[in-house]
């Protein structure tokens, strides 16, 4: 019973009919896991992310090894707006930070993401971790080990940048 509801959590709001890949890869890793802990999510998510990131290659073709080469710029916050306004909110589970986020760009492909957060004893910790949503898309960012974290600290994380690149032309 214990599983169902941290998992369950782990879902928010947006619900398993609504999950992306890594969501919904993750939940079926989670349900057949004999013992759920912090290493099993950790383990769980890096494989889902892996696998949703190649889904996500793929479906950008001939233009993934330009996409791979760019140097993403960090989006104005108009257009950081826009992605979170488009996206689900993230999810926490002992300590692992995952947001499956969807790019509503045409034109660009997100690159990455900076997180922030308090510690316990209220110094700024951040974090920085990369993916490829192709435009149009969704796919997850995944932080895999944010630390102790603490339900009282939970509303001081946040999502404070995304980096972008433009997409080159189709060949």
């Amino acid at each position: 019973m214990i599983s169902l509801v941290l998992i369950g959590g782990w879902l928010g709001a947006s619900g398993p009919a609504e999950a992306g890949c890594f969501m919904s890869c993750t939940l079926a890793d989670l349900q057949n896991a004999t013992l759920l802990d912090d290493s099993a999510v950790r383990e769980a998510a890096r494989r889902c992310k892996a696998s949703c990131e190649t889904e996500s290659k793929i479906r950008l073709g001939v233009r993934e090894a330009a996409v791979q080469a760019c140097r993403p710029t960090p989006l104005p916050p108009e257009a950081m707006a826009r992605v979170q306004a488009a996206s689900p909110r993230f999810q926490i589970l002992l300590g692992v930070f995952a947001w499956e986020t969807v790019n509503p760009f045409p034109d660009k492909v997100l690159k990455g993401i900076s997180v922030s957060r308090m510690t316990p004893t209220l110094a700024r910790q951040d974090f920085e971790t990369a993916g490829t949503v192709g435009p149009n898309e969704q796919g997850a960012f995944v932080v895999t080990d944010m630390g102790e974290l603490i339900p009282q600290l939970g509303p001081t994380i946040r999502v404070t940048g995304i980096l972008a690149c433009d997409l080159p032309p189709a060949p």
